[in-house]
């Protein structure tokens, strides 16, 4: 009877061992969304632009291996008659953009999750990627759900993101601003910094139409623009993402409303042919 009693609890313990060993083993912060991501949404940005804008833009992507900040940024070309330069993101950038995107995706099913994480990365405007994001994920935050909802974030993000930076070329708010950027600093200059709320605004909404017709939603340019609207105090780096008078309500209500006239229009029948047969864009 000893023995069968102690039979059993080595099984017990194998599980046990089992277990600790699973959950320390799975990957975390080993998100599939990265670099490859942001070039081919990058790229299918550039390609689904009208001409007259294609030609002010680049479809290059630049990484930074450098800068440690989260950036995401552009520069005016030297020759007004070519292309913008490359956007430049930094590794930080991508980082940044999973978790914001995971954070987001966690709080779909534990409410106040998403609250929670912008305000302890406001805490400090050192902690970039709050040190501690996998401490306060819970559990269940890497099934296969919450990761699917956060590669959509991630590529709404980005799409949006790189969406409001190429508008910055061809609204013209890059050459209006040339004499303010210094080539020869590593650290890319954020236009968002340079430009009155007004034109941020009109990049945005040009931004949003742009991934939209990449069939990018725009919840997660939503996201992106409540977290810093969330944070008590936000961090220089912020400009990157939002002007720093955003006014985050109104601009997210544009943004909804953007998203619905672009359906709207995207759904209208049109006449084809000499019978005027109506078909739906789709």
């Amino acid at each position: 009877m000893q023995l069968h009693w102690v039979s059993w609890l080595w099984v017990a313990f194998a599980c046990l061992a089992s277990a600790i060993h699973s959950r320390a083993a799975t990957p975390k912060a080993a998100y599939e969304t990265g670099l490859r991501n942001v070039t081919s949404i990058n790229a299918d940005l550039v390609l689904a632009l009208d001409p007259s804008k294609r030609r002010q833009v680049s479809s290059n992507t630049l990484l930074l291996g450098t800068v440690r900040l989260p950036c995401v940024a552009s520069s005016p070309g030297t020759n007004p008659d070519l292309p913008g330069e490359p956007v430049r993101i930094s590794t930080t950038f991508i980082d940044f953009i999973n978790r914001v995107a995971h954070a987001k995706a966690v709080d779909e099913a534990e409410r106040g999750f998403f609250l929670r994480y912008t305000t302890r990365l406001a805490e400090d405007s050192r902690t970039m990627l709050a040190p501690d994001f996998d401490m306060l994920l819970p559990q269940r935050a890497w099934s296969f759900n919450t990761m699917n909802r956060q590669a959509s974030h991630f590529n709404q993000m980005v799409g949006g993101l790189l969406g409001i930076d190429h508008a910055h070329h061809y609204l013209g708010h890059y050459r209006k601003n040339a004499k303010n950027f210094d080539h020869r600093t590593a650290l890319p200059q954020p236009v968002n910094a340079m430009i009155t709320e007004p034109e941020w605004r009109q990049a945005v909404i040009d931004g949003a139409r742009n991934a939209l017709a990449c069939g990018l939603g725009v919840d997660g340019m939503k996201a992106i623009f409540e977290c810093f609207g969330q944070m008590p105090t936000r961090p220089p780096w912020a400009a990157y993402f939002i002007h720093p008078q955003a006014d985050v309500q109104r601009i997210i209500l544009e943004l909804v409303q953007t998203e619905r006239d672009f359906f709207a229009m995207d759904a209208k029948p049109r006449k084809i042919g000499p019978v005027g047969k109506p078909t739906y864009n789709r």
